[in-house]
Protein backbone atom coordinates (compact mmCIF):
# COMPACT_ATOMS: atom_id res chain seq x y z
CA UNK A 1 0.00 0.00 0.00
CA UNK A 2 1.34 3.79 -0.71
CA UNK A 3 2.12 5.90 1.97
CA UNK A 4 0.95 9.30 2.04
CA UNK A 5 2.46 12.07 3.37
CA UNK A 6 1.57 15.92 4.39
CA UNK A 7 3.76 18.88 5.61
CA UNK A 8 3.12 21.62 5.65
CA UNK A 9 4.55 25.22 7.85
CA UNK A 10 1.62 26.55 8.80
CA UNK A 11 -2.10 25.11 7.89
CA UNK A 12 -4.73 28.47 7.68
CA UNK A 13 -7.88 26.89 7.22
CA UNK A 14 -10.39 29.52 6.73
CA UNK A 15 -13.42 27.24 5.91
CA UNK A 16 -15.90 25.45 8.47
CA UNK A 17 -15.48 22.36 6.32
CA UNK A 18 -11.83 22.31 5.44
CA UNK A 19 -10.68 19.11 4.91
CA UNK A 20 -11.61 15.65 3.95
CA UNK A 21 -8.79 12.91 5.11
CA UNK A 22 -9.24 9.42 4.60
CA UNK A 23 -7.94 7.03 6.74
CA UNK A 24 -6.64 3.53 4.93
CA UNK A 25 -9.69 1.35 5.75
CA UNK A 26 -11.93 3.66 3.63
CA UNK A 27 -10.36 3.46 0.34
CA UNK A 28 -9.35 0.16 -0.91
CA UNK A 29 -6.93 -0.29 -4.28
CA UNK A 30 -8.39 2.61 -5.92
CA UNK A 31 -5.50 4.55 -7.74
CA UNK A 32 -1.97 6.34 -6.51
CA UNK A 33 -1.61 9.12 -4.30
CA UNK A 34 -1.01 12.54 -5.46
CA UNK A 35 1.90 14.42 -3.19
CA UNK A 36 2.75 17.65 -3.05
CA UNK A 37 4.43 19.75 -0.12
CA UNK A 38 2.32 23.27 -1.44
CA UNK A 39 0.51 24.95 1.73
CA UNK A 40 -1.99 24.40 -0.18
CA UNK A 41 -2.80 20.76 -0.36
CA UNK A 42 -4.74 18.81 1.72
CA UNK A 43 -5.28 15.28 2.55
CA UNK A 44 -8.40 13.34 1.64
CA UNK A 45 -10.29 10.31 0.30
CA UNK A 46 -10.46 8.97 -3.08
CA UNK A 47 -13.98 9.38 -2.94
CA UNK A 48 -13.04 13.10 -0.99
CA UNK A 49 -13.25 16.61 -3.43
CA UNK A 50 -10.76 17.79 -5.48
CA UNK A 51 -9.64 14.78 -6.23
CA UNK A 52 -7.65 12.17 -8.19
CA UNK A 53 -10.32 13.62 -11.17
CA UNK A 54 -8.73 16.75 -10.94
CA UNK A 55 -10.90 19.64 -9.97
CA UNK A 56 -10.18 22.14 -12.84
CA UNK A 57 -10.12 25.27 -10.49
CA UNK A 58 -5.98 24.75 -10.37
CA UNK A 59 -6.45 28.73 -8.93
CA UNK A 60 -7.64 27.73 -5.72
CA UNK A 61 -4.87 25.79 -4.62
CA UNK A 62 -1.32 25.52 -5.29
CA UNK A 63 -1.11 21.68 -5.04
CA UNK A 64 -1.10 18.67 -6.68
CA UNK A 65 1.88 17.59 -8.54
CA UNK A 66 1.57 14.11 -10.27
CA UNK A 67 -0.70 11.72 -11.72
CA UNK A 68 -3.54 9.27 -10.71
CA UNK A 69 -5.41 6.74 -12.10
CA UNK A 70 -9.23 7.15 -11.89
CA UNK A 71 -11.66 5.03 -9.45
CA UNK A 72 -13.33 2.28 -10.97
CA UNK A 73 -17.15 3.35 -11.03
CA UNK A 74 -18.35 0.48 -10.03
CA UNK A 75 -16.50 0.44 -7.02
CA UNK A 76 -17.83 3.53 -6.20
CA UNK A 77 -21.53 2.52 -7.24
CA UNK A 78 -20.82 -0.16 -4.31
CA UNK A 79 -20.26 2.08 -1.64
CA UNK A 80 -23.69 2.86 0.16
CA UNK A 81 -24.27 5.71 2.89
CA UNK A 82 -23.33 5.63 6.68
CA UNK A 83 -26.37 5.42 9.12
CA UNK A 84 -25.43 8.25 12.01
CA UNK A 85 -23.46 7.88 14.58
CA UNK A 86 -23.23 10.06 17.33
CA UNK A 87 -23.81 13.39 18.66
CA UNK A 88 -23.65 16.82 16.25
CA UNK A 89 -19.84 17.96 16.20
CA UNK A 90 -18.99 20.49 18.24
CA UNK A 91 -17.63 22.87 15.79
CA UNK A 92 -15.67 25.13 18.09
CA UNK A 93 -16.02 29.02 19.25
CA UNK A 94 -15.37 30.24 15.61
CA UNK A 95 -18.51 28.35 13.78
CA UNK A 96 -21.81 29.71 14.44
CA UNK A 97 -24.31 27.66 13.81
CA UNK A 98 -27.82 29.27 12.91
CA UNK A 99 -31.41 27.87 12.82
CA UNK A 100 -34.39 29.58 11.00
CA UNK A 101 -36.58 29.54 14.12
CA UNK A 102 -34.01 32.07 15.49
CA UNK A 103 -35.38 35.94 15.34
CA UNK A 104 -33.32 37.02 12.23
CA UNK A 105 -32.88 39.76 14.51
CA UNK A 106 -30.71 37.92 16.83
CA UNK A 107 -28.64 36.39 13.78
CA UNK A 108 -27.94 40.22 12.19
CA UNK A 109 -26.31 41.28 15.32
CA UNK A 110 -24.03 38.36 15.91
CA UNK A 111 -22.80 38.04 11.93
CA UNK A 112 -22.51 41.52 11.79
CA UNK A 113 -20.57 41.69 15.14
CA UNK A 114 -18.09 38.85 12.97
CA UNK A 115 -18.11 41.39 10.10
CA UNK A 116 -16.81 44.14 12.38
CA UNK A 117 -13.64 41.58 13.51
CA UNK A 118 -13.00 40.59 10.35
CA UNK A 119 -13.69 43.60 8.01
CA UNK A 120 -10.86 46.15 7.01
CA UNK A 121 -7.56 46.53 5.00
CA UNK A 122 -4.58 46.18 5.69
CA UNK A 123 -6.17 45.31 9.14
CA UNK A 124 -7.16 42.16 8.79
CA UNK A 125 -5.93 41.11 5.44
CA UNK A 126 -3.15 39.06 7.30
CA UNK A 127 -4.90 38.56 10.75
CA UNK A 128 -5.48 35.16 12.71
CA UNK A 129 -8.79 35.02 13.51
CA UNK A 130 -11.25 33.04 10.93
CA UNK A 131 -14.67 32.38 10.93
CA UNK A 132 -17.72 30.14 9.42
CA UNK A 133 -21.51 30.44 9.71
CA UNK A 134 -23.49 27.70 9.32
CA UNK A 135 -26.89 27.44 8.11
CA UNK A 136 -29.37 25.07 8.85
CA UNK A 137 -32.39 24.70 6.45
CA UNK A 138 -34.88 27.18 6.32
CA UNK A 139 -36.18 30.53 4.82
CA UNK A 140 -34.14 33.53 6.58
CA UNK A 141 -33.80 37.52 5.84
CA UNK A 142 -30.32 38.41 6.30
CA UNK A 143 -27.28 40.70 4.64
CA UNK A 144 -24.94 38.61 4.34
CA UNK A 145 -21.46 40.21 3.83
CA UNK A 146 -18.70 37.92 3.55
CA UNK A 147 -15.37 39.45 4.82
CA UNK A 148 -11.74 38.21 4.83
CA UNK A 149 -11.05 34.33 6.19
CA UNK A 150 -15.19 33.84 6.28
CA UNK A 151 -17.27 30.94 4.67
CA UNK A 152 -20.88 30.90 4.32
CA UNK A 153 -22.06 27.36 4.30
CA UNK A 154 -26.05 25.60 3.91
CA UNK A 155 -26.65 22.87 5.67
CA UNK A 156 -28.81 21.60 3.33
CA UNK A 157 -28.65 18.40 0.82
CA UNK A 158 -29.88 20.78 -1.69
CA UNK A 159 -28.73 24.50 -1.84
CA UNK A 160 -32.42 25.73 -2.15
CA UNK A 161 -32.57 24.14 0.79
CA UNK A 162 -31.19 26.90 2.65
CA UNK A 163 -32.97 30.30 1.25
CA UNK A 164 -31.10 33.73 2.31
CA UNK A 165 -33.56 36.92 1.33
CA UNK A 166 -31.71 39.83 1.63
CA UNK A 167 -27.95 39.17 0.56
CA UNK A 168 -24.86 37.43 0.81
CA UNK A 169 -22.29 39.83 -0.91
CA UNK A 170 -18.45 40.79 -0.57
CA UNK A 171 -18.05 44.30 -1.12
CA UNK A 172 -15.30 46.71 -0.70
CA UNK A 173 -14.95 47.58 2.51
CA UNK A 174 -13.78 51.70 1.27
CA UNK A 175 -14.95 52.43 -1.52
CA UNK A 176 -15.77 50.68 -4.65
CA UNK A 177 -11.82 49.16 -5.41
CA UNK A 178 -12.18 44.77 -4.50
CA UNK A 179 -8.32 44.33 -5.59
CA UNK A 180 -7.90 43.20 -1.95
CA UNK A 181 -11.19 41.26 -1.05
CA UNK A 182 -9.19 38.21 -0.61
CA UNK A 183 -10.02 35.15 1.10
CA UNK A 184 -13.69 34.54 1.23
CA UNK A 185 -16.19 31.29 0.11
CA UNK A 186 -19.64 30.60 0.19
CA UNK A 187 -21.69 27.25 -0.65
CA UNK A 188 -24.70 24.95 -0.56
CA UNK A 189 -27.36 28.08 -0.51
CA UNK A 190 -29.46 30.09 -2.24
CA UNK A 191 -29.68 33.88 -1.99
CA UNK A 192 -32.65 36.06 -3.26
CA UNK A 193 -31.36 39.19 -3.49
CA UNK A 194 -32.62 42.36 -2.29
CA UNK A 195 -30.33 45.15 -1.33
CA UNK A 196 -27.66 46.68 -3.68
CA UNK A 197 -30.94 47.28 -6.71
CA UNK A 198 -31.77 43.70 -6.30
CA UNK A 199 -28.31 42.33 -7.09
CA UNK A 200 -26.03 40.09 -5.73
CA UNK A 201 -23.01 41.84 -5.80
CA UNK A 202 -19.85 39.22 -5.70
CA UNK A 203 -17.10 41.34 -5.95
CA UNK A 204 -13.92 39.86 -4.98
CA UNK A 205 -10.27 39.18 -6.54
CA UNK A 206 -9.02 35.20 -5.88
CA UNK A 207 -8.10 33.36 -3.48
CA UNK A 208 -12.33 33.05 -2.92
CA UNK A 209 -15.26 30.83 -4.27
CA UNK A 210 -18.73 30.85 -4.74
CA UNK A 211 -19.30 27.32 -4.95
CA UNK A 212 -22.86 25.17 -5.20
CA UNK A 213 -24.99 28.11 -4.85
CA UNK A 214 -28.19 29.39 -6.25
CA UNK A 215 -28.39 32.91 -7.14
CA UNK A 216 -32.20 33.66 -7.55
CA UNK A 217 -31.72 36.99 -9.39
CA UNK A 218 -28.68 39.01 -11.47
CA UNK A 219 -24.89 38.83 -10.31
CA UNK A 220 -22.40 41.24 -10.48
CA UNK A 221 -18.39 40.31 -10.01
CA UNK A 222 -17.43 44.42 -9.58
CA UNK A 223 -19.02 46.68 -7.24
CA UNK A 224 -20.07 49.61 -9.38
CA UNK A 225 -17.59 48.93 -11.92
CA UNK A 226 -14.93 49.51 -9.19
CA UNK A 227 -11.65 47.60 -9.65
CA UNK A 228 -11.93 43.63 -9.17
CA UNK A 229 -9.50 40.98 -10.25
CA UNK A 230 -10.32 37.31 -10.03
CA UNK A 231 -12.59 34.30 -8.78
CA UNK A 232 -13.95 31.20 -8.97
CA UNK A 233 -17.42 30.24 -9.11
CA UNK A 234 -18.62 26.16 -9.82
CA UNK A 235 -21.71 23.84 -9.66
CA UNK A 236 -23.78 26.98 -9.12
CA UNK A 237 -26.87 28.20 -11.29
CA UNK A 238 -27.44 31.97 -11.56
CA UNK A 239 -31.57 32.57 -12.76
CA UNK A 240 -30.93 36.38 -14.17
CA UNK A 241 -28.05 38.06 -15.67
CA UNK A 242 -24.20 37.77 -14.55
CA UNK A 243 -22.24 40.96 -15.72
CA UNK A 244 -18.73 40.25 -15.31
CA UNK A 245 -17.90 44.11 -14.81
CA UNK A 246 -14.01 44.82 -14.37
CA UNK A 247 -12.70 41.59 -13.79
CA UNK A 248 -9.42 41.09 -15.08
CA UNK A 249 -9.56 36.94 -14.87
CA UNK A 250 -11.81 34.85 -13.83
CA UNK A 251 -13.19 31.05 -13.76
CA UNK A 252 -16.33 29.74 -13.61
CA UNK A 253 -16.72 25.35 -13.77
CA UNK A 254 -20.13 23.51 -14.75
CA UNK A 255 -22.17 26.31 -13.67
CA UNK A 256 -25.53 27.33 -15.58
CA UNK A 257 -24.67 31.37 -16.36
CA UNK A 258 -28.14 31.86 -17.70
CA UNK A 259 -26.69 35.13 -19.55
CA UNK A 260 -23.68 36.03 -19.39
CA UNK A 261 -22.99 40.15 -19.93
CA UNK A 262 -19.48 41.39 -20.45
CA UNK A 263 -18.89 44.39 -18.56
CA UNK A 264 -16.81 45.66 -21.62
CA UNK A 265 -13.58 45.42 -19.68
CA UNK A 266 -10.09 44.57 -21.12
CA UNK A 267 -9.98 40.90 -19.34
CA UNK A 268 -7.05 39.55 -19.45
CA UNK A 269 -8.45 35.71 -19.26
CA UNK A 270 -12.43 34.73 -18.50
CA UNK A 271 -12.53 31.03 -18.49
CA UNK A 272 -15.11 28.67 -18.79
CA UNK A 273 -15.66 24.75 -18.26
CA UNK A 274 -18.43 22.88 -18.69
CA UNK A 275 -20.47 25.75 -18.20
CA UNK A 276 -24.22 26.61 -19.79
CA UNK A 277 -24.67 30.13 -21.42
CA UNK A 278 -21.14 30.52 -21.56
CA UNK A 279 -20.45 33.01 -24.19
CA UNK A 280 -18.79 32.29 -27.56
CA UNK A 281 -15.06 32.63 -28.31
CA UNK A 282 -13.66 35.47 -30.01
CA UNK A 283 -10.11 35.95 -30.26
CA UNK A 284 -8.16 38.62 -29.88
CA UNK A 285 -10.90 40.82 -29.18
CA UNK A 286 -12.21 39.17 -26.09
CA UNK A 287 -10.03 37.19 -24.01
CA UNK A 288 -12.55 34.18 -23.73
CA UNK A 289 -11.31 30.33 -23.26
CA UNK A 290 -13.80 28.02 -23.32
CA UNK A 291 -14.34 24.13 -22.94
CA UNK A 292 -17.66 22.44 -23.73
CA UNK A 293 -17.73 20.07 -20.93
CA UNK A 294 -15.61 19.11 -17.89
CA UNK A 295 -13.26 16.03 -18.79
CA UNK A 296 -13.14 14.61 -15.36
CA UNK A 297 -14.46 16.09 -11.99
CA UNK A 298 -15.35 15.14 -8.31
CA UNK A 299 -17.38 18.46 -6.71
CA UNK A 300 -16.17 19.31 -3.69
CA UNK A 301 -17.95 17.31 -0.53
CA UNK A 302 -20.11 19.18 1.06
CA UNK A 303 -21.47 19.00 4.76
CA UNK A 304 -25.48 18.51 5.59
CA UNK A 305 -27.83 17.57 8.45
CA UNK A 306 -30.73 15.11 7.75
CA UNK A 307 -34.62 15.52 8.99
CA UNK A 308 -33.28 14.69 12.21
CA UNK A 309 -30.84 16.69 12.64
CA UNK A 310 -27.67 14.18 12.04
CA UNK A 311 -24.59 15.87 10.75
CA UNK A 312 -22.75 14.09 7.18
CA UNK A 313 -20.13 14.57 4.58
CA UNK A 314 -21.94 14.52 1.47
CA UNK A 315 -19.05 12.77 -1.17
CA UNK A 316 -20.36 13.01 -4.59
CA UNK A 317 -18.96 10.63 -7.42
CA UNK A 318 -16.47 11.25 -9.91
CA UNK A 319 -18.09 12.65 -13.43
CA UNK A 320 -16.49 12.49 -16.89
CA UNK A 321 -17.66 15.02 -19.70
CA UNK A 322 -19.94 16.70 -17.94
CA UNK A 323 -21.64 20.09 -18.16
CA UNK A 324 -24.18 22.42 -16.03
CA UNK A 325 -24.16 22.03 -12.40
CA UNK A 326 -24.48 18.42 -10.70
CA UNK A 327 -27.60 19.08 -8.70
CA UNK A 328 -31.21 20.57 -9.95
CA UNK A 329 -34.41 20.57 -8.39
CA UNK A 330 -35.25 18.25 -5.83
CA UNK A 331 -32.24 15.79 -7.00
CA UNK A 332 -29.40 15.03 -5.19
CA UNK A 333 -25.95 14.42 -6.92
CA UNK A 334 -25.17 10.59 -7.08
CA UNK A 335 -22.01 10.50 -4.04
CA UNK A 336 -22.46 8.54 -0.74
CA UNK A 337 -23.01 10.34 2.77
CA UNK A 338 -20.20 9.31 5.72
CA UNK A 339 -21.52 10.43 9.47
CA UNK A 340 -19.30 12.88 11.21
CA UNK A 341 -19.31 10.06 13.91
CA UNK A 342 -16.29 8.54 11.77
CA UNK A 343 -14.31 12.04 11.81
CA UNK A 344 -12.38 13.43 13.99
CA UNK A 345 -13.11 17.07 14.10
CA UNK A 346 -9.96 19.20 14.84
CA UNK A 347 -9.35 22.49 16.74
CA UNK A 348 -6.92 25.33 16.66
CA UNK A 349 -4.78 25.17 19.70
CA UNK A 350 -6.27 21.56 20.45
CA UNK A 351 -4.84 19.75 17.75
CA UNK A 352 -1.16 18.83 16.48
CA UNK A 353 0.01 16.57 14.15
CA UNK A 354 0.60 14.17 17.00
CA UNK A 355 -3.39 14.06 17.67
CA UNK A 356 -3.90 14.45 14.14
CA UNK A 357 -1.82 11.53 12.88
CA UNK A 358 -3.14 9.89 15.94
CA UNK A 359 -6.70 9.76 14.41
CA UNK A 360 -6.15 8.78 11.13
CA UNK A 361 -4.50 5.80 12.68
CA UNK A 362 -7.44 4.91 14.56
CA UNK A 363 -9.42 5.20 11.26
CA UNK A 364 -10.83 8.48 11.21
CA UNK A 365 -11.63 10.60 8.77
CA UNK A 366 -10.45 14.47 9.66
CA UNK A 367 -12.43 17.89 9.58
CA UNK A 368 -10.56 20.96 10.11
CA UNK A 369 -12.83 23.90 11.66
CA UNK A 370 -11.32 27.32 11.46
CA UNK A 371 -8.27 28.32 12.46
CA UNK A 372 -4.24 27.93 11.82
CA UNK A 373 -2.27 24.65 12.69
CA UNK A 374 0.83 25.71 13.62
CA UNK A 375 3.54 23.04 12.08
CA UNK A 376 0.94 20.48 10.15
CA UNK A 377 3.00 17.09 9.10
CA UNK A 378 0.19 13.92 8.16
CA UNK A 379 1.22 10.76 7.49
CA UNK A 380 -1.50 8.10 6.24
CA UNK A 381 0.09 4.54 6.53
CA UNK A 382 -1.70 2.71 3.46
CA UNK A 383 -3.59 5.58 2.64
CA UNK A 384 -4.02 4.88 -1.15
CA UNK A 385 -5.42 8.39 -2.99
CA UNK A 386 -5.38 11.94 -1.66
CA UNK A 387 -7.43 15.09 -2.45
CA UNK A 388 -5.53 18.30 -2.94
CA UNK A 389 -8.97 21.17 -2.42
CA UNK A 390 -9.99 22.25 0.89
CA UNK A 391 -7.58 24.37 2.51
CA UNK A 392 -6.79 27.99 1.65
CA UNK A 393 -3.52 29.04 2.95
CA UNK A 394 -1.90 32.23 3.40
CA UNK A 395 1.36 30.90 4.09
Amino acid sequence: MSRFRLEMSYLHVALGCSVVACSSDEIGARGAPTTSSSAGAAAGCSHGGGTNGRDANASESSGGGGSAALPDAASEASLSDDVALGPPPDFGPNVLVFDASMPMATIQSQIDAVRDKQRGYPAHEFADTRYAYFFKPGQYRLDVWVEYYMQVLGLGALPDDVTITGAVRSKPDNGTIALVNFWRAVENLAVIPTEDDNVEVWAVSQGTSLRRAHVKGAIHLSDQNGWSSGGFIADTKIDDVIDSGTQQQFFTRNTDLSTWRDGNFNHYALAFVGDVGAPAMNWPRVSYSVVDKTPVIREKPYLYIDKDGNYFVRVPVLKTDSQGPSWSGSTIPAGRSITTGRFHVAKPGVDSAATLNAALAQGKHLLFTPGIYPRVSLSGGGVNATARKGVWSVS
